[in-house]
């Protein structure tokens, strides 16, 4: 767990996940600008992000999260959001 998206980005690079759960409201830098940096740095670690807000649920995999999910739903749909992303992953990184 980490507390901002500075952080994340740090975390990442130390401990290579395999999926990176994150809200896309964090301080310092958001789980949207976390996601863009780790992507251009060359990480393909499959994000799942959170979010209250419609508008980012919308706009998050349009910007390359593998999954979006709603705080409203957080419980119900994590699971099988991380799922998912990490079969994806693995997936694409056998072919």
């Amino acid at each position: 767990m980490v507390a901002n998206g500075e952080d994340l980005v740090r975390a990442v690079y130390r401990h290579a996940p395999d999926v990176v759960v994150s809200d896309v409201h964090i301080p310092v830098r958001n789980g949207l600008q976390a996601m863009r940096e780790l992507r251009t740095d060359g990480f393909r670690v499959p994000f799942v992000l959170v979010s209250s807000a419609f508008d980012r649920l919308t706009d998050c995999t349009k910007w390359g999260a593998a999954a979006c999910v709603s705080k409203d739903n957080l419980a119900a749909e994590l699971n099988g959001a991380v799922r998912r992303a990490a079969e994806a992953f693995a997936a694409d990184q056998i072919s």
